[in-house]
């Protein structure tokens, strides 16, 4: 009698690295769904981008405009 095949979900855990794989994808699942239902503040809400429609603002990271009146001044 030949042995046995492992099944479809041992060969699946075994691929992703077993109980400890499994682990990190499920723990990071959950971290996505927990950003997904609560963003932080910088980041938008995705649920009201769809329901409102897409807006599209612009935020100035590096201050560039503060910037250039900088380098322009003499000095």
């Amino acid at each position: 009698m030949p042995p046995a095949r492992p099944g479809l979900l041992a060969q699946l855990s075994d691929l992703l690295g077993g109980w400890f794989g499994l682990g990190g994808l499920a723990a990071a699942c959950a971290a996505g769904v927990w950003l997904g239902f609560a963003p932080p503040t910088g980041l938008p809400d995705a649920a009201t981008l769809l329901i409102n429609g897409q807006t599209q603002t612009t935020v100035d990271l590096l201050g560039v405009e503060s910037l250039v009146l900088a380098m322009a001044e003499d000095g």
